[in-house]
């Protein structure tokens, strides 16, 4: 009986009105994830552009690739929404939070544009952690986790009807960029680059060491682990959505600084314990101890893959030297040393922390008990 039911709830979660509602839906979810995903690289290349004292106009590539995102991402929610109209009430029902979590975000994301002229106008320059660029951010998060509800729900569907090879990827393209926007938040918190001529919010430097060596584990493991488990833990998964964060990080943290291209191939070199992590959770997949030992081992990659800014926030409390783009490295690795012994151990505790929620909201997120009951 339980299988029976189950078996009609699939089939009735796709019914919808017009032909083409799924194809328009899902077209819109992508298009909020690519728009999310171009404004995270767009902010992180600005970011590395300013650390490098690079001149830069309104009209730098940069702010170009930023501004495109919004605007696709703004298309991709109204696509979205038409998408959603199409489908009768089962349909609705699965897709109704997602379509409101992306507009909330999208209203946010828009309206920052408008915050960040005022408090330009007012304040000239702003850092990183200001209300102009706190809205930003909770815009992009938003916004890129109503796209990656809304994928994650559609691919569960394909999974369970067993057609779902060729839709596993979709997983990805919405897991990055909230991975990218959530990275941008926590950077917010843990970095000195907030204070200007009027306000100072920098976050106390203990603070930032603490939050960073809390915060970066935990979300490394659970994006990684969730991507995995959203594509019912099919090998590759995991790897490649790494593999994405890593090239993006590359090419606009490390990349435009040619003092430090000689690092790229070890920077790369995180492909290693993804991989292991990757070929722990698809093999044993549903054993405790190795979604334990998939968490703490990405979590312990923290400090190497969130090279090179978090140099900045271990500096000010270990060094206290000046960071200068061109000897970024030299300080990086020097600090290595003394830092890696004292925070591997909270890296795996809240990397394991990360694996475990990742697979209690798997669930939650794709099979929502309210649909259900109906």
């Amino acid at each position: 009986m339980k299988i029976e039911n189950n078996k009609k709830l699939v089939s009735e979660r796709f019914h919808f009105k017009t032909k083409n509602s799924v194809l328009i839906l899902i077209g819109g979810s992508l298009l909020v994830s690519l728009g999310i995903l171009m404004i995270t690289i767009g902010g992180s290349w600005d970011v590395t552009n300013h650390l490098l004292n690079k001149p830069e106009t309104f009209f730098s590539p940069s702010h170009a690739m930023m501004y495109t995102g919004v605007a696709v991402a703004l298309i991709g929610s109204v696509i979205f929404f038409f998408g959603w109209r199409g489908f009768s009430k089962p349909t609705k029902n699965l897709f109704i939070f997602p379509l409101k979590v992306t507009l909330i975000g999208i209203a946010l994301l828009v309206g920052a544009g408008p915050l960040d002229f005022v408090w330009h106008s007012n304040f000239g320059l702003d850092g990183l952690l200001s209300p102009p660029h706190l809205t930003l951010i909770a815009g992009m998060l938003l916004t890129g986790l109503g796209g990656l509800f809304s994928l994650a729900r559609f691919v569960n569907q394909k999974i369970t009807t067993k057609d779902s090879s060729k839709y596993r990827f979709l997983i990805i393209i919405g897991m990055v960029p909230v991975w990218l926007s959530a990275t941008g938040l926590f950077y917010s918190f843990s970095l000195p680059f907030s204070d200007t001529d009027y306000f100072d919010f920098n976050p106390d430097p203990n603070f930032a060491v603490i939050f960073a060596t809390i915060s970066f584990p935990f979300l490394i493991s659970f994006m990684l682990l969730l991507s995995s488990n959203l594509a019912n833990n099919k090998f590759g998964i995991l790897s490649i959505t790494g593999i994405l964060f890593l090239a993006i990080n590359c090419i606009t943290s490390i990349v435009p600084n040619s003092a430090i291209h000689y690092t790229i191939p070890y920077y790369f070199l995180n492909i290693i314990p993804l991989i292991v992590a990757d070929v722990i959770i698809s093999t044993f997949r549903k054993n405790k101890i190795a979604i334990y030992a998939a968490g703490g081992i990405l979590g312990t990659t923290f400090y190497m893959l969130y090279y090179p800014l978090l140099t900045y926030t271990y500096n000010d409390v270990l060094f206290h030297q000046v960071v200068w783009p061109s000897i970024i490295s030299n300080i990086y690795f020097e600090m290595m040393h003394v830092a890696y012994p004292l925070i591997i151990g909270p890296a795996i505790i809240f990397g394991i922390v990360g694996a475990v929620l990742a697979g209690k909201i798997k669930q939650k997120l794709v099979q929502p008990k309210k649909l259900i009951a109906n």
